[in-house]
């Protein structure tokens, strides 16, 4: 499995790690500790199983349009794990699982999928997960869902 050359009029790399079976190249293993691994394959798992159960609230017209993410846990989880706490995320529609890991509640998921909205800009936001353009913290009152909703005009 090492790298291959792609004939293209420019130069791409292509590098897996796993060959078509599936099987580990150990060579090309990255040194991720297992506690980091344990915490985004639940977080993938979680990831597809709520989605699972959004989609069926969508399709009983319990919640309004919403987007499946089952199939593509891996590609958000992987790219929101390497970033630190001070890194701020833009997810797309589509990003439930990397939001997750970012700290998101489900039930905020739930709730901007019911049309929820706050009147918040990006001068007040003041999320701890800095996911623009849609922030997601609890409440500083504590009452009711415990879900603020902050947008940003990017």
């Amino acid at each position: 499995m090492p790298r291959t050359k792609i004939d293209l009029p420019y130069h791409i790399d292509f590098l897996s790690i796993l060959d078509a079976e599936g099987n580990l190249d150990e060579t090309l293993e990255p040194d991720i500790p297992e506690e980091i691994l344990l915490r985004i394959h639940a977080t993938m798992l979680l990831g597809r199983r709520f989605d699972e159960r959004l989609l069926n609230l969508q399709r009983q017209g319990r919640i309004g349009t919403f987007p499946p993410i089952t199939g593509q846990e891996a590609s958000h989880v992987g790219a929101v794990a390497v970033l630190r706490d001070s890194d701020w995320m833009v997810p797309s529609f589509r990003e439930t699982a990397a939001e997750i890991w970012r700290g998101r509640k489900l039930e905020s998921v739930i709730i901007a999928n019911n049309g929820f909205r706050c009147p918040k800009t990006a001068a007040t936001c003041r999320c701890r997960f800095r996911s623009a353009p849609r922030c997601f913290t609890r409440s500083a009152s504590g009452s009711g869902s415990g879900i603020e909703k902050k947008t940003t005009s990017l």
